[in-house]
């Protein structure tokens, strides 16, 4: 099953054209930058827009095409919006209530608990909202959405009236949610690292229009589409917990077959967990450092040599046993090392760079 998309409309001068399908099951990303129309298209996927022509196909459940509009009320939608927009005549436990009453007519307690353990909610049920922490109010705004057993969650850069303290402690609950919750989830966000984090398939917006679809890691491949968007070249890996703490409290990661050694993180042995690499954050040497304090050198060859956003620097795409790499080099050490497509070098990256 899947989730089919082809919307266009026009407000004033900007126009919204956008055609993606994306799967019925994890985090789809809607990325882009500031303007690009990725808000006016989940209201649109919502029923808050009129779609002038197009389709909006949920799983089997057609909600708009020719000769069709359906209302909001008659989607299976849960909205979750940048501001929390609780009630705060109402304590915790009833905003909860409130989107099951209106969807179902009836509470189901049952899920209510079980929601509130899973969002660390279960002693605050019988608050008031008021006083309560960003975070604490957004999980609270999540957890009424998910309590209305919406068919899809349209989560509208949730974590952008945060502060950085904040995003921290939500987060981790977004991450449980990916793994804990089977509801397909468009994410709409302008900060990558989010993106990164929590996306298995990512729609790239342009000025109204998708640019790019697919997997994540498949399209993050194409720097070329993301130059625009990012602040600097990364590359993205996939990697499993294999020491969850040594006795040097590091991490151990098995990326593809690179084993990586990174500062202790919050994770468990077996866990699935992403590392974005900055490529400014490798270096490249011709022969494998002796008595270095670097923990993670690979042998790697390189692939191609390409211009950067400066004339001082070139990237350099690498393979390290089956992983891609993207290092920033200078021109300069690119000219000293004579690196050159085909030539093996050994790939230093140090732990500190590796993040969740």
């Amino acid at each position: 099953m899947s989730i089919d998309i082809a919307i266009k409309l026009s407000r004033g001068d900007f126009h919204l054209d956008a055609r993606f399908t994306a799967p019925a099951n994890g985090v789809t990303a809607i990325y882009g930058p500031s303007g690009c129309g990725k808000t006016t298209l989940l209201r649109a996927i919502a029923g808050l827009e009129s779609v002038a022509t197009g389709l909006v196909s949920v799983t089997g459940d057609v909600w708009a095409r020719e000769g069709l509009d359906l209302p909001v009320h008659k989607r299976s939608v849960g909205y979750v919006f940048q501001e929390p927009s609780l009630f705060a005549h109402l304590n915790v436990r009833q905003n909860l209530e409130f989107g099951q009453k209106r969807q179902c007519g009836e509470v189901d307690q049952s899920a209510l608990t079980d929601l509130a353990k899973l969002l660390d909610l279960e002693n605050l049920l019988d608050r008031s909202v008021k006083g309560l922490s960003g975070g604490e109010q957004q999980r609270i705004a999540i957890g009424r959405a998910l309590l209305a057993k919406p068919k899809l969650l349209l989560m509208d850069e949730p974590l952008a009236s945060l502060d950085i303290a904040r995003k921290k402690e939500i987060l981790p609950y977004l991450d449980r949610l990916h793994r804990d919750q089977g509801i397909p989830i468009f994410y709409v966000s302008h900060a990558l690292d989010e993106v990164v984090r929590l996306a298995d398939h990512l729609v790239l917006m342009e000025k109204g229009r998708v640019s790019s679809y697919g997997p994540l890691l498949q399209t993050l491949e194409n720097n070329r589409v993301l130059d625009t968007f990012a602040d600097e070249a990364f590359t993205l890996l996939q990697a499993k917990v294999l020491v969850a703490q040594s006795e040097y409290h590091l991490t151990e990661v098995l990326a593809d077959k690179l084993l990586i050694r990174m500062p202790c993180m919050e994770v468990e042995e077996g866990q699935e967990v992403r590392l974005r690499l900055a490529a400014k954050d490798i270096s490249l040497t011709l022969r494998p450092a002796q008595e270095s304090s670097i923990l993670n050198i690979f042998e790697s060859q390189v692939i191609s040599i390409e211009e950067c956003d400066h004339p001082s620097q070139k990237l350099v795409r690498i393979k390290a046993s089956e992983t891609l790499l993207t290092a920033r080099v200078s021109a300069l050490s690119c000219e000293k090392l004579a690196l050159q497509k085909g030539l093996v070098v050994y790939a230093q990256i140090k732990a500190t760079s590796l993040i969740q």
